[in-house]
């Protein structure tokens, strides 16, 4: 993909998604989404992916007001996570996904996820305002990456959900009479309609383009069937095709969309490619990975310089708007006055046509949104002009108190350790075929495989098992079907006694207390799940044909961590397998310790003799259980091969 590069070109560079972007990747790949389970929760900053296994494995990222995507890249976790991640991970850690929906053309949306034995829950994106992410529950908020009091709703946890208020009209349903009402008054016709039409600006400015009327013109003369259709073309376009736009300027991609963006062509290159979602990915993959790490950059004592900054000059405006209030109180009183009378006429929309610093009306909650010394602000009708000012005072002292304790933290935060993180996304690793059996490496190179139960033995000979590969099982009722793959290889004794050794260690000899047992091989072809004539074979079962070889190997296994490119990776197996790799291992034969306890051990062990060697490692007690027969151990020997 060409001109990956970000650059920063003033306000024109696309820096978030829009309601018909997420719309479009919606109907493109998101419903790979449907039917997986969440496997793990991340957060870096305010970027929290779900990782998702099913039948493809992707993370959905979201990244409010950004971005919300679909992608098989994966993020580089923090080491501790931070507390909303806790949050959904206690609640959403092994759901499955019901459905992904769009509210309308919003940038609202909500995953239901189903778990057994729980109420649904719904993880909510929310792209709109500074953005946020939510997780509810009977529709009451249980957890929320910002909190926050609004005139219009409350996203607090244990407030009911309420979603952000539509803003505007419906463009799929738009008719020329409502159009016309829209932008009576004054003011520029691209920003009218922005304000009444519910639908991204980049959209509205390609359908005034195509229409070919002028976005600084005058409203009044807008040819409303002209504008309709284009605007319907736009859409179609997006929704329909699928296909995907990059904006170049110098070779610098600046922005995607998913219909051409004709409007901003003017000295710039447009390039066609074949897929949105795959366009929009590598796009906002990139500007999440610039925005974090910029955050990174920055000391945690410059971090909350630049905070305290913010706030301070957040206060002064709003002490100087308050002051400006007061020192006119009886203007902006009579404009409160008369916004009421006209809303009791049901005419409230006319306060903008005689009052030019209201720039727009919500005409749920009664609020003028307007425009003063250059800050927008919000007059509730149902509140004084001198109450409004009193309010305006109160939160510029809150955020000085803000910035005053941000200031007086900095500089203990210079001598906090900062954490190296040279990359935020990574290539997500795809499980081998063979992850979820038994399964090591011989000294010899060849991969060996078990199956933990009767359902992995029936799988590993219907689908794995080919005519030159080896097949091992003991001589004995219950133990796992042991296959080495050979491709076109003979295996040597060291391998063929290494995959004995796994077959009978992990077969019912182990919780008998023997100290050997008998393990018959035999090729591939002579195995077959096809029973004899007027026989039945249950699951697990096979017939054996022709020759079988035995071999009596010591039932032992080996758990240790072998390290390689700065990653340590746990190992289990036969004993000259896993210390062929291994810095340190555990030895382990039958015995009478007690397989929890063991576990705990040799966890101990591992963590305690790698921290020597300056190497830390996460481990759970599940990861090593997994590693381990069923049944006592005694534990051989501990050491440090390396």
């Amino acid at each position: 993909m060409r001109g990956q590069g970000m650059a920063m070109r003033g306000g024109l560079i696309k820096r978030s998604m829009t309601g018909l972007d997420l719309a479009v990747l919606l109907r493109e790949s998101w419903k790979e989404a449907e039917g997986a389970f969440v496997s793990k929760i991340h957060q870096l900053g305010e970027v929290t992916e779900l990782r998702l296994r099913g039948r493809t494995k992707l993370s959905l990222i979201a990244a409010p007001p950004v971005a919300f995507l679909l992608t098989r890249l994966e993020l580089t976790p923090p080491r501790a996570p931070p507390p909303f991640a806790k949050t959904l991970r206690e609640y959403l850690r092994g759901s499955r996904v019901v459905s992904i929906r769009q509210l309308g053309l919003d940038r609202v949306v909500m995953i239901e996820l189903e778990k057994p034995g729980t109420a649904r829950a719904t993880f909510v994106y929310e792209g709109v305002r500074e953005g946020n992410l939510l997780m509810v529950r009977e529709g009451v908020i249980v957890a929320a990456l910002r909190e926050k009091r609004m005139k219009d709703r409350d996203v607090i946890i244990g407030a009911r959900y309420i979603p952000p208020p539509a803003r505007g009209l419906d463009p799929l349903s738009l008719t020329e009479e409502d159009l016309r009402s829209a932008i009576r008054g004054r003011g520029r016709l691209a920003a009218l309609l922005s304000r009444h039409i519910n639908a991204p600006g980049e959209v509205i400015a390609e359908a005034i383009y195509r229409s070919g009327a002028d976005p600084c013109g005058d409203p009044g003369s807008l040819d409303t069937s002209k504008f309709l259709d284009a605007l319907r073309d736009v859409l179609l376009e997006a929704l329909s095709e699928g296909k995907g736009y990059l904006l170049l300027e110098e070779g610098i991609t600046i922005g995607v969309y998913p219909f051409e963006p004709t409007h901003l062509a003017r000295g710039r290159e447009i390039e066609k490619v074949g897929s949105f979602s795959e366009a929009a990915e590598n796009y906002f993959i990139k500007v999440l990975e610039e925005g974090l790490r910029r955050k990174e950059s920055s000391s945690p004592a410059a971090i909350a310089l630049e905070r305290a900054a913010k706030y301070e000059e957040r206060a002064s405006k709003l002490r100087e708007v308050a002051e400006l209030i007061f020192a006119d109180i009886d203007r902006f009183e009579d404009l409160l006055i008369q916004a009421r009378k006209l809303k009791s006429e049901g005419r409230l929309g006319d306060i903008v046509v005689r009052h030019p610093e209201v720039i727009d009306v919500d005409f749920a909650s009664g609020t003028l949104k307007l425009k003063v010394k250059g800050m927008e602000l919000e007059l509730s009708l149902s509140e004084s002009a001198a109450k409004a000012a009193s309010r305006l005072y109160e939160e510029a002292k809150r955020l000085e108190r803000k910035a005053a304790r941000a200031r007086e933290i900095a500089p203990s935060l210079e001598e906090l350790p900062r954490e190296a993180r040279p990359r935020v996304f990574r290539v997500r690793r795809e499980e081998a075929w063979y992850s979820q059996f038994l399964h090591f490496t011989s000294s010899e190179g060849f991969l060996v495989v078990g199956g933990r139960n009767a359902t992995q033995n029936e799988i590993l000979v219907k689908k794995y098992l080919e005519p030159e590969d080896l097949f091992f099982h003991a001589d004995i009722h219950g133990g796992p079907v042991v296959i080495v793959k050979t491709r076109g290889r003979m295996p040597g004794e060291e391998t063929i006694l290494q995959a004995a050794q796994l077959a009978a260690a992990f077969s019912r000899a182990w919780e008998l207390g023997f100290q050997q047992a008998r393990v018959y091989w035999v090729y591939g072809r002579q195995v077959t799940k096809r029973a004899p004539s007027g026989e039945y074979l249950g699951k697990g079962a096979f017939m054996v044909y022709g020759k079988r070889n035995y071999v009596k190997p010591p039932l032992r296994v080996s758990v240790g961590i072998r390290l390689e490119d700065g990653t340590a990776y746990l190992v289990y197996g036969p004993p000259s397998a896993v210390e062929a790799k291994c810095t340190v291992v555990v030895e382990l034969a039958p015995g009478r310790v007690e397989r929890a306890l063991v576990a705990r051990k040799i966890l101990r062990f591992l963590v305690k003799a790698l921290k020597s060697r300056g190497v830390s490692i996460k481990i759970s007690l599940d990861d090593i259980l997994r590693c381990l027969p069923k049944g006592g151990f005694y534990v051989v020997r501990k050491a440090e091969v390396r």
